[in-house]
């Protein structure tokens, strides 16, 4: 973990989790803004990823942003 500031900022190094990447942190932050929420998530690799490992990062952003619109769908009702 290189920081946190709950609630709103996670900043961690994943190097370990990915072997054949040299370097990988990710930084997901979200600002809310009162009646709606913004959600940041960068991710930085070294080296580039493969093709396989891009897409896995496709389906896990696709999957979060189902998950995040469906805490939204929630909260308005």
């Amino acid at each position: 973990m290189l920081a946190v500031e709950p609630p709103w900022r996670l900043c961690a190094d994943d190097s370990e989790a990915h072997p054949d990447l040299e370097f990988m942190e990710g930084t997901f932050v979200i600002r809310d803004d009162g009646s709606m929420c913004l959600v940041s998530w960068g991710l930085v690799f070294d080296p580039e990823p493969t093709e396989t490992g891009i897409v896995a990062v496709e389906q896990a952003l696709a999957s979060t942003a189902e998950l995040l619109e469906g805490l939204a769908l929630e909260r308005q009702r």
